[in-house]
């Protein structure tokens, strides 16, 4: 891309939702081993999906240094809720092969805020989001606030 044009790229992750995917095997060994039991082993593999979400952001970033184009660019990276939690009844999770979310339920923990995906609790609302923006930034582009994915 020419660095004198102006550049708009929307770049939707989707392999932090369900229905999971099973995490590569290079991807697994990095996260701490799990419990034997059907939750600790989807969450370590939710774990490993996250942990390949902050790989590929890491490449957009090298990317665009690589270009020269980070220190002109707007990378704005948000969530659009908390983390789907499990059922608390795991009866069924595992039961005739089933590990899916239909199951068990999600794999996230929003801990230590209380509730996730489809609640208003703040564990449903809260979000990661993070902003980077060309330096100097002026005073006037400051949020000290609360912000949400749909105030832009």
């Amino acid at each position: 891309h020419p660095r004198g044009k102006p550049l708009y790229a929307y770049v939707a992750f989707q392999n932090a939702h369900d229905p999971y995917e099973q995490a590569p095997a290079s991807l697994l060994r990095r996260q701490p081993a799990a419990a034997p039991t059907v939750l600790a082993q989807r969450r370590r593999n939710f774990s490993a999906i996250v942990g390949e979400l902050d790989d590929a952001m890491g490449d957009l970033v090298g990317l665009l240094q690589q270009h020269g184009l980070f220190n002109n660019t707007l990378l704005w990276f948000n969530s659009d809720n908390g983390g789907e939690l499990p059922f608390a009844n795991q009866s069924r999770c595992g039961v005739a092969g089933c590990v899916s979310t239909a199951c068990c339920g999600g794999a996230g923990s929003n801990l230590p805020l209380r509730g996730g995906k489809f609640t208003l609790h703040e564990g449903g609302i809260r979000s990661r989001s993070f902003i980077h923006a060309p330096s100097p930034a002026p005073l006037s582009s400051w949020w000290f606030e609360a912000a949400w994915p749909t105030s832009v």
